[in-house]
């Protein structure tokens, strides 16, 4: 049987998580075959092994990648480099190594609507945001109340709602990226927008996969170890935007401009800066944070600088 969606895992040093993430992929209840392409790079736990001892369980459709040397470390994208290239699929759909799905019927919801919309490249669901040591819910994250479909204006302002491993794109759309696209200091959001512009995206309100947060040495996690490691992600991200703004020959400059905004907002915030995030430029922002979230924000900017980034992860619960 024809393969038809191609799942890409990326994974390193998952081997708490990897089993849940490849047992939420072989339960997915589906009328069509497809396959798990997993990356596994140069893990020094036992993550490898246990994607072995799955690989013989399924023989003909877990299909790993194994990597004798880090290739994130050395800027990377293992999804666009080592795993779209082999994809047999005429979808793709993401999970990374330490989330999972939880709805059995996750890829063919998705699958026929791509099937019977064919003007729609991506569809994306809710997802739900558990601890990572025990997997209890913690908060959904939810783009809308209702499924619909999402313009790239909405997507651009969107930058933290949608869960990477609901993404469900027309692999063809990925085979020729522009190469300012793999600039961004991450991956998935680019990627969304991208996405958008080459046809619709439509989101299920429904949520069918899991988000683990505080996940010890995730790329989340290290990124805010140092005011330092902030400040490089979010002048990165800025840049790119002001590519993305080039790029699509400044259509979108009103709600770029405006993320580019927030993003310096949420800098300032995540640093418990609290004469930045009050600048003349960004007190809309600041206005529009509740009681609680500004108190906490007066509160850190007493703290000593060596505990703001921890506080800031734990209060707003993420990993």
């Amino acid at each position: 049987m024809e393969v038809m969606v191609s799942i890409c895992c990326a994974t390193f040093n998952q081997e708490k998580y990897i089993s849940r993430a490849l047992e939420s992929f072989t339960a997915q209840d589906t009328n069509f075959a497809y396959e798990i392409l997993i990356h596994d790079d140069a893990s020094t736990d036992k993550t490898a092994e246990a994607i072995n001892e799955y690989k013989k369980a399924y023989p003909n459709i877990i299909k790993p990648v194994y990597q004798k040397v880090n290739q994130y470390s050395q800027g990377v994208s293992v999804v666009d480099e080592f795993l779209i290239p082999k994809a047999e699929g005429k979808y793709i759909a993401e999970c990374e190594g330490d989330d999972f799905w939880t709805d059995s019927s996750k890829l063919q919801r998705q699958f026929d609507f791509m099937e019977t919309h064919p003007d729609c490249s991506l569809s994306m669901h809710g997802a739900m945001r558990v601890k990572a040591s025990d997997e209890k819910e913690v908060e959904p994250l939810i783009a809308a109340s209702t499924s619909r479909y999402f313009s790239t204006d909405e997507i651009i302002e969107k930058d933290n709602v949608f869960s990477t491993n609901s993404m469900f794109y027309l692999k063809k759309h990925v085979l020729n990226v522009p190469e300012f696209i793999y600039d961004a200091p991450v991956g998935d959001y680019p990627l969304t927008i991208w996405l958008s512009l080459k046809g619709d995206v439509y989101y299920f309100e429904d949520i069918m996969s899991a988000y683990r947060v505080l996940v010890e040495n995730s790329w989340t996690h290290n990124l805010m170890k140092t005011p330092e490691s902030l400040k490089d992600h979010f002048s990165k991200m800025e840049s790119w935007l002001y590519k993305l703004n080039v790029y699509t020959e400044y259509k979108y400059i009103e709600v770029i401009n405006k993320q580019i905004l927030k993003n310096r907002f949420n800098l300032n915030r995540a640093l418990y800066d609290l004469k930045g995030v009050k600048t003349e430029e960004l007190k809309f922002f600041y206005k529009k944070l509740s009681i609680v979230e500004k108190a906490k924000l007066n509160i850190g900017y007493y703290i000593p600088a060596s505990l703001k980034v921890s506080q800031f992860i734990r209060q707003n619960k993420i990993g």
